[in-house]
């Protein structure tokens, strides 16, 4: 008897919510007297252990001035800056479901940096 009025309960939330999607979508909205506006949404759904924490996904490094001919040779570098990337909410993967505690096999970051030079101009990056 329990798991009948589980059902009944269910099938009642499911019509109550195709029914408001019915209305939703039974007019078209028009713009009044109390405004309009626009939501745009951006992101990227990843596979990674961590998330980088907000404020920390368009990080500038200033260099200030190089001259061109520092960085006109293959292979040629500039002085380093150095910079912090915070992350948060890592899920580490364990290295066996036996052990409680381990490090997992994911307990360390590495961040990579890809980029092709510029063929026609050495002494960009792009």
């Amino acid at each position: 008897m329990h798991t009948k009025s589980l059902l009944t309960i269910a099938l009642a939330a499911a019509g109550m919510m195709y029914g408001a999607s019915v209305f939703a979508a039974g007019a078209t909205p028009t713009a009044g007297p109390f405004g309009s506006g626009k939501i745009t949404f951006t992101g990227t759904i990843t596979n990674s252990p961590c998330d980088v924490a907000p404020g920390d996904d368009a990080i500038t490094v200033p260099f200030g001035q190089i001259s061109y001919r520092k960085l006109n040779a293959a292979d040629a570098t500039t002085n380093s800056k150095p910079f912090t990337i915070h992350l948060q909410n890592c899920a580490f993967d364990p290295n066996s479901p036996d052990v409680t505690g381990s490090a997992g096999k994911m307990s360390k970051v590495t961040v990579s940096f890809s980029g092709s030079g510029d063929t026609t101009h050495k002494a960009y990056i792009s």
